[in-house]
């Protein structure tokens, strides 16, 4: 257990605190959920995602997004693109 409370930030797995204004970039394929759409990864990790203005889902495949993490579950996300395995 890290210690860190909500104020701080968030437990990692390995017991890291990762903060709320964390960069990340996953990898998967999307799917709308009834909290709304959604990256599903291919470690099977469920992401609900935000877009930022002017940002576009592709239709289908599979995709790359870079974004801030936004909750423990939640992408705020800036960039999308094809992932090179679709």
């Amino acid at each position: 257990m890290c210690g860190a409370s909500l104020l701080d930030g968030i437990c990692n797995d390995w017991g890291a605190v990762v903060t709320r204004k964390s960069r990340i970039r996953l990898s998967g394929y999307l799917q709308q959920l009834a909290r709304g759409p959604a990256l599903i990864t291919d470690d099977g990790e469920t992401w609900i995602i935000d877009l930022s203005e002017g940002l576009e889902l592709p239709s289908s495949g599979n995709v790359v997004l870079e974004g801030v993490q936004a909750g423990l579950d939640r992408l705020q996300v800036d960039w999308i693109g094809p992932s090179s395995s679709s």
